[in-house]
């Protein structure tokens, strides 16, 4: 396949594709110090989204940034920037080799992008049409996935929301205006439910404290009231009476409390407070 082929394609199915919008982030605006918009792809997988795509989006004259696969039927039409997983991320030692390198990937969540040799033609047209490969963890993955449904409110997979996540690791590296096309939204209910809580936790949503409270009446309540004050939610709590560690006095209990927290400088404050 060719560049003239996609142009060509382009040209015969305008009449019937429908065009995903571009919409502002004003949250990643925020966080890269200028615009940031997203191309909602979430129908299409980041191997497909071409030139028709990336030339919609530089209409706002700003840098677009792809999560790849890399296959063999790749078509790499950015510029700009390329986001892999870093558990799975085979283009990084490519370029600087001269030709396409295995690599054994590990586990990752974000399995769509998940390569271990990258195809000779993508290679070809990544070496010559983007600036740069960025890679992210899986917590930059899930933290992303979460700012995607929160508050884009966009369902996307972890391999369609790597260029997010690159924008909240890495905002010094791009200059805006920018794009992060959102590519792909095959994502099992199941998944995404574990997925966010590994979002939410890596996001420092979640708390988890051990407490040591005079064993006398009242004494906990007191404790969930004060929680209650903070606008805290407990998840799960554990009062232990009869437990055998020795640091535990005989006139005191162990309470084992697992919080929700709108975020890190909220678990501070309750931890203050408490």
């Amino acid at each position: 396949m060719t560049y003239d082929d996609v142009v060509a394609a382009r040209e015969l199915l305008a009449d019937v594709v429908v065009r995903t919008p571009v919409v502002e982030s004003r949250v990643l605006s925020d966080v890269v110090g200028g615009p940031v918009h997203l191309k909602c792809d979430e129908g299409v997988h980041a191997e497909r989204c071409g030139v028709a795509k990336v030339e919609a989006t530089r209409g706002y004259g700003a840098e677009v940034i792809f999560a790849r696969t890399g296959g063999q039927d790749a078509a790499a039409w950015s510029q700009d920037s390329e986001v892999q997983a870093e558990r799975a991320a085979a283009y990084p030692a490519s370029p600087a080799a001269g030709h396409p390198v295995m690599v054994e990937p590990l586990a990752t969540m974000a399995d769509g992008i998940a390569v271990g040799c990258p195809g000779e033609q993508p290679s070809e047209l990544i070496h010559y049409l983007l600036d740069r490969v960025v890679t992210v963890s899986e917590e930059e993955i899930s933290r992303a996935l979460v700012l995607c449904l929160e508050r884009a409110k966009q369902v996307v997979e972890p391999a369609g929301a790597v260029g997010v996540a690159a924008l909240t690791a890495h905002p010094q590296a791009f200059e805006p205006p920018v794009v992060a096309v959102l590519s792909g939204g095959n994502i099992d209910p199941m998944l995404l439910a574990r997925v966010l809580r590994h979002g939410l936790a890596a996001a420092g949503r979640y708390l988890a404290l051990r407490v040591l409270l005079p064993d006398r009446p009242g004494v906990l309540a007191r404790l969930l009231t004060d929680l209650a004050a903070l606008r805290v939610s407990v998840l799960d709590i554990v009062h232990e009476r009869f437990g055998s560690r020795l640091d535990v006095d005989v006139d005191e209990v162990e309470v084992q409390l697992q919080l929700e927290t709108r975020g890190p400088e909220h678990c501070g404050e309750a931890l203050d407070a408490l």
